[in-house]
């Protein structure tokens, strides 16, 4: 029984996969304007940093450094946009069809994971591209087993995160307000930037965001530079990946009891 429930799942996950990168597919005008973004990502945020920054630009190793942290901008904005499409469920109609199966929210936004993946797949190489021919940033992987590990690990927390995160703002009118301000927000202070840019004091506030331990080992693996031990980062981000499986669950099931005891989802 145990067998069977198990592999039902993960057919449904599969099959949310599967759905996120056909929606993706028959799309084509994303593919378009996620090319036709990327200059503008690379020069907002790369020139805006390095105008405080002027006696940087010469640097090859901090251009490389910011390069990565670009592409974890890329990521974690991506990634949030996965809690918007639960909002557009709710508003199709979609999600109670999703729970009259007897499936989870979290395994029905895998399908938006598959968009995010995609989408990040296409601008991030652009933006490392890019950065290479403009800025002559030497794009490298310092440590490519544990950045794979990381990347793994950061897709796992920002599924729960963006359930969690979507299950809260449900009953906001314009939640996509909130998702442009953290799009930003959370990467800077999750080490995007890497902390040794950083002058002691201002990185030491920012190792107290529990962000940090899941962007920040991103960062030092492909940039070979380990603020802490990497098989602690490794512990570390594991234990911010449980901790927000175990709140994203606890929060959905709370979602669901209060929109059950109503008839439907507060939204709007």
């Amino acid at each position: 029984m145990a067998g069977n429930f198990f592999i039902k799942g993960i057919r449904k996950v599969f099959a949310e996969f599967e759905r996120g990168v056909t929606i993706y597919v028959r799309y084509k005008v994303w593919l378009i304007s996620d090319i036709l973004a990327t200059p503008f990502w690379v020069l907002l945020l790369l020139y805006g940093i390095l105008l405080y920054a002027v006696n940087y630009v010469n640097n090859s190793s901090v251009i490389t450094s910011l390069t990565w942290g670009i592409f974890l901008f890329v990521f974690v904005s991506n990634f949030l946009g996965i809690a918007s499409s639960l909002v557009l469920s709710i508003q199709q109609g979609i999600l109670e069809n999703v729970i009259m199966t007897n499936s989870s929210i979290v395994s029905h936004l895998v399908g938006r994971v598959a968009i995010s993946l995609i989408d990040t797949a296409v601008i991030g190489s652009l933006v490392l591209l890019l950065n290479t021919l403009l800025f002559s940033a030497n794009i490298f992987i310092a440590d490519p087993l544990f950045f794979v590990i990381y990347l793994f690990l950061a897709i796992l927390f920002f599924l729960f995160f963006a359930g969690t995160y979507s299950f809260l703002i449900i009953n906001v009118r314009s939640p996509w307000v909130a998702n442009q301000a953290l799009q930003f927000i959370i990467p800077f202070f999750s080490g995007a930037i890497p902390i040794q840019l950083f002058s002691k004091g201002f990185a030491s506030v920012i190792v107290y965001s529990p962000f940090y331990y899941v962007i920040g080992p991103i960062i030092a693996a492909a940039t070979g530079y380990y603020p802490i031990d990497r098989v602690l980062f490794l512990l570390l981000d594991i234990l911010a990946v449980l901790i927000m499986g175990i709140i994203s669950y606890r929060v959905q099931k709370i979602i669901l009891r209060n929109a059950l005891k109503k008839g439907k989802f507060s939204l709007f």
